[in-house]
């Protein structure tokens, strides 16, 4: 039957033509497919094994039904071309070598790159051979010379003789499977593989042997196998081995990856879940903060993530930044450019960092940026990606600046202030000592009537006079001068460039005349006195703490002798040393028992002492007596006139109280009160304190104050003088007429008695002004209801004209000088009579 199919197909004429265009068709087919399957899957290792599985089934087949349909492949055509086919698939079996190695060795790197170079070479190989095999078939197998002996059933049809490349083909099966069994068997060594390989290394083993025996027969004529007499192929019994072994590991390691990938599946799944919970945390995290987020990836040179507060913090879209990465450097302040440019625009960022810096907005107003960078390093440990967080610090900034701009400015004035003069002071004078005209000047200014513009006319009005004495005094100055604030009324200048001490009255003379013009401030004319203490480097000193010290000093000094200026000199400092031993003793010379008080009396037209005056006189063991014109502002600067005139108050108090016990009941006592005492919040609550424990009546004492101490701050005083004034205390104002006069004041007080300073009286008969004066305070004061008494009294004729007057009382040295109480005691007995007097 089949004989008569041989020969059928022998009668077909186009048979020829036929046959080998079919099996062309077939093997190009089967080659495109196998390059289509290489480069979808040729990283899957089961595929790339089932690959070479069906290439070495298609030889099998084709080795199988030349075997059985033995007749059928008799004639030269057919038998020749399905010849071909097999050995083509045996030369893609070459190709599919190389390629499981790739995929299931674990070796290193550099073996992996030498087994996909080996790959690319099998491939031009079996490329070559079966393009040869139909170009110049007889190089393959030649049809021309026939095998004279049977190699087995395939023998029998007419195939012809092997070539060339037939050869080469076996030699490079050979070597490829002697190569991959190595590779192998030293995967298996270094990593101790899964078991599974072993599948794959059986069937390498069979293949191997029967392609060995063949190879041995086709040259000998004989098998070295077992089984040496049957006559069938043993690389095609070894290749059935090959496919059973190798696709028994295929399907046991299949199971295991599909298991693999289920787990894998079900854990990424969970993985995913997690992520994308913690993606959407970061998300809202990132979205619902002030400070900017950004992400950039080093390897893309990209911004992976940017949050929507970019926007608000750099006014600027972030498809920006998406779109060129270095363009948010562009809108950096060209000044911090090159600084922030070299921190962050560097793929070497190995440590975070934390930089200030200025952006500027298209609207061309400027933000403050404080940026902390967190770089986040590969596998590499190499900087992968920067973290950048971005917040808007401009309002910190601007704290900052005006803190600095207080350190060392007055707010007001806009003047250096108390630092900065020191700062500079210190300058000038190391300047000066590298000079060969090094003569510099310190002029301190103080306005001394400025507290009282303050309380006359309030805070508002002060600030702007000293606004105005600001720029006044820039005008007086040159520009290589300072001017500073060193406190609410008091500026300092240092002059630098002086070719004489001349140079520095001259300046202060014109600061003096500039400041005395009328200040206009809401609709009023308002006049400062100012005066200007001034000392000079290096005559007075060398040193800046001491030529400010001397400037101060000379100031008291001009201030004391109401001088415009005044330069110092050598007796102020005995002066300033005299003060400091006072103050020193003053604070211990109550609880020594170093005071007393003396009693000075008033006597009234009569002749009849009315009362007495109380002065304290100090006694010091080491300084003598000294004088209350020098230790009273001593004892206020240090408020330790409150305490010192709350014993003067209780004594006088205790002694007139003796006095009226005595007889005497109709004596009052006068007690000195300083402004520092009158503006002591304690001070009503301890006179009501010490009247009540002394047991004098209230309408006994009277309190002596000055215009000035009421001019300190009129409101509280007049409260103070009202609440005494209804415990039946009174009042008087001593030295009228020497400070501020305000009659204004003398209404609205609640005052007794006026007593006219004896600068007045002591030439009121020869000085006619003073006597018109004298003449006008006491009509007013009767007017007033108020009494007058005239102090420093020294003769009968300033006695007389004074009573001529109308004057209520006199007190000076005509009746008696200050005594202490025993003294004094012996003139209230005997009193004093007009023929005495006389």
């Amino acid at each position: 039957m089949l004989n008569n199919m041989s020969d059928l197909l022998s009668n077909i004429p186009s048979l020829n033509i036929i046959v080998p265009a079919v099996c062309t068709g077939i093997i190009l087919v089967s080659t495109s497919l196998f390059a289509y399957f290489y480069i979808i899957f040729r990283g899957k290792s089961h595929l790339t094994m089932m690959i070479t599985g069906m290439t070495a089934l298609f030889f099998l087949g084709n080795e199988f039904l030349v075997s059985v349909f033995l007749d059928l492949f008799n004639h030269v055509s057919i038998g020749m071309q399905f010849y071909r086919i097999q050995q083509v698939c045996c030369i893609f079996f070459i190709i599919c070598l190389p390629m499981i190695l790739v995929n299931l060795l674990t070796l290193n790197k550099k073996w992996q790159n030498i087994n996909l170079l080996l790959t690319k070479l099998s491939i031009g190989i079996a490329v070559i051979i079966s393009a040869s095999a139909f170009i110049i078939p007889d190089s393959f197998i030649s049809l021309t010379d026939f095998r004279e002996h049977s190699f087995n059933a395939a023998w029998n049809i007419v195939r012809g003789k092997q070539g060339i490349l037939y050869y080469i083909r076996d030699a490079v099966i050979g070597l490829l499977i002697l190569y991959s069994s190595i590779c192998f068997i030293t995967d298996m060594l270094w990593h101790k593989k899964n078991k599974n390989i072993l599948y794959l290394i059986v069937g390498l083993v069979f293949g191997f042997s029967g392609a060995i025996d063949d190879m041995i027969f086709v040259h000998t004529g004989k098998y070295i196998s077992f089984f040496p007499d049957i006559h069938f192929s043993r690389f095609s019994i070894g290749i059935t081995l090959f496919i059973i072994t190798v696709n028994s590991g295929i399907i046991v390691q299949f199971i295991k990856e599909v298991k693999d990938v289920e787990n894998a599946y079900e854990e990424k799944n969970t993985v995913n879940l997690i992520l994308q919970e913690s993606n959407e945390r970061f998300r809202q995290l990132a979205e619902n903060i002030n400070e900017a987020f950004l992400i950039y990836d080093y390897e893309y040179k990209v911004f992976s993530y940017i949050s929507t507060a970019f926007e608000f913090l750099w006014k600027r879209k972030s498809y920006d930044l998406y779109k060129s990465s270095p363009a948010w450097l562009d809108d950096v302040h060209p000044k911090d450019r090159n600084f922030v440019n070299s921190v962050i625009n560097s793929d070497q960022i190995e440590k975070n960092y934390d930089i200030e810096y200025r952006i500027i907005h298209p609207d061309k107003s400027i933000a403050w940026i404080r940026e902390r960078g967190f770089p986040v390093k590969n596998k590499n440990t190499k900087p992968g990606r920067l973290i950048r967080i971005q917040e808007n610090i401009t309002d910190r900034k601007k704290s900052e600046e005006k803190l600095i701009y207080l350190a060392y400015y007055d707010e007001l004035t806009g003047l250096l202030n108390r630092t900065s003069f020191f700062e500079k002071l210190y300058d000038v004078i190391t300047q000066s000592q590298r000079e060969t005209n090094n003569i510099k000047a310190v002029l301190l200014i103080s306005l001394t009537d400025f507290k009282i513009i303050n309380t006359t006319f309030g805070d508002s009005s002060g600030d702007k006079i000293l606004k105005l004495v600001s720029a006044r005094l820039k005008n007086c100055l040159r520009e290589t001068d300072y001017i500073f604030t060193l406190i609410r009324s008091e500026f300092a200048v240092i002059l630098k460039n002086m070719s004489t001490e001349t140079d520095a009255s001259l300046v202060a003379q014109k600061i003096c005349n500039e400041l005395s013009k009328a200040y206009i401030c809401d609709d009023r004319e308002i006049f400062i006195n100012s005066h200007i203490g001034i000392s000079v480097f290096p005559k007075d000193c060398l040193k800046a703490e001491d030529l400010f010290k001397n400037a101060h000093l000379a100031l008291f000094e001009a201030i004391e002798e109401n001088n415009s200026y005044k330069f110092f000199n050598g007796a102020m400092n005995i002066k300033a040393m005299e003060k400091l031993t006072i103050e020193n003793s003053l604070r211990h010379a109550l609880s020594k028992g170093e005071f007393s008080i003396y009693y000075q009396p008033f006597v009234n037209i009569n002749g009849k002492i009315t009362g007495m005056e109380a002065l304290l006189r100090w006694n010091n063991p080491s300084l003598g007596n000294i004088p209350p014109e020098k230790f009273i502002t001593i004892a206020e600067s240090t408020r330790d006139i409150i305490t010192i005139g709350e014993w003067v108050l209780r004594t006088a108090c205790c002694q007139l109280k003796k006095w009226h016990e005595d007889g005497y009941e109709d004596l009052r006592i006068a007690v000195n009160i300083s402004a520092v005492q009158l503006m002591d919040k304690n001070f009503a609550g301890n006179v009501n304190k010490i009247i009540k424990e002394t047991g004098l009546e209230s309408r006994y004492l009277e309190l002596e104050i000055t215009e000035s101490a009421v001019m300190k701050n009129p409101e509280k005083a007049i409260n103070v003088i009202n609440e005494l004034n209804k415990k039946g205390i009174a009042f008087s104002i001593d030295d009228f007429g020497v400070d501020y006069s305000s009659l204004n004041y003398v209404k609205s007080l609640r005052i007794n008695r006026l007593k006219i300073d004896r600068s007045f009286t002591m030439d009121i008969l020869t000085n006619e002004i003073n006597a018109e004066i004298t003449k006008a305070v006491i009509m007013m004061s009767h007017n007033l209801n108020i009494q007058v008494t005239a102090e420093g009294i020294e003769n009968i004729k300033q006695k007389e004209y004074l009573e001529s007057l109308g004057c209520n009382e006199l007190q000076g040295y005509l009746f008696s000088r200050p005594l202490p109480s025993d003294e004094i005691q012996k003139i209230i007995k005997t009193g004093f009579s007009s023929h005495a007097l006389k």
